[in-house]
């Protein structure tokens, strides 16, 4: 499947966010930066939100960007959120709580659309 990456964009200082197919919403320049070189893909089959840290859907200027990417390029989009195993303190338990936590974080975006 093609991918357009959710964060992709270039940063000019002193001045905003110039870029190729970029979204019209609001979100500090300083929020914004170049993560690859390789550019927006406006034939991708969904743009990817990549979490490991930032889950909230309230406030995340990450996510915003991403919601903004779908709807300036009519795609998807598609959160992904690995799970570790290699910690030493990963266990059921904490994996049963992250799981749980991904599965309301499904429910909130369903209710947002």
């Amino acid at each position: 499947r093609r991918v357009a990456v959710a964060g992709i964009g270039r940063f000019q200082r002193g001045g905003g966010e110039v870029s190729f197919l970029s979204p019209r919403r609001s979100i500090p320049a300083e929020r914004v930066r170049t993560c690859s070189t390789q550019g927006v893909n406006p034939a991708a089959d969904y743009v990817l939100y990549w979490t490991t840290a930032c889950r909230r859907l309230e406030s995340n200027f990450a996510l915003q960007r991403a919601a903004d990417w779908c709807a300036h390029l009519g795609k998807p989009l598609l959160v992904f959120e690995p799970i570790g195993c290699r910690a030493r303190w990963n266990n059921d338990r904490i994996h049963t709580f992250v799981l749980e936590g991904m599965r309301d974080q499904q429910a909130g975006c369903a209710r947002r659309g």
